[in-house]
């Protein structure tokens, strides 16, 4: 028969979720602020809106070929959404990635 845990043991279980939990988020938005380098490198001379706007853009042009590609079965249509997401990916999903494992990893503490 086992026994209902100590209550010493639960608050140090809280404790650590607590601390997982703040530092899960903190690192999150963090993350969520590391620029693509390709995309800033591009527009370095550019306002933050042109930025901004850019951004939107880039993830609109995803949301649509990945829409466009599973509303028809037109082959055409799937491989040109085929093709503008490669161009996207390499352009923009395989920096961003980059940048952030990078980032990621020098905030990790062992």
């Amino acid at each position: 028969m086992t026994g209902a845990p100590e209550p010493s043991a639960l608050s140090g279980l809280t404790e650590g979720a607590t601390t997982l939990d703040r530092t899960t988020w903190s690192t999150a938005d963090d993350l969520r602020q590391v620029e693509n380098p390709l995309t800033a490198w591009t527009l370095r001379t550019s306002s933050q809106d042109v930025r901004d706007r850019v951004g939107v853009g880039i993830a609109t042009v995803g949301a649509a070929t990945a829409t466009g590609d599973y509303i028809t079965d037109d082959e055409t249509v799937e491989h040109a959404s085929t093709a503008v997401d490669g161009v996207r990916g390499a352009l923009d999903d395989a920096p961003s990635a980059g940048a952030k494992t990078s980032h990621l990893w020098s905030v990790m503490r062992p």
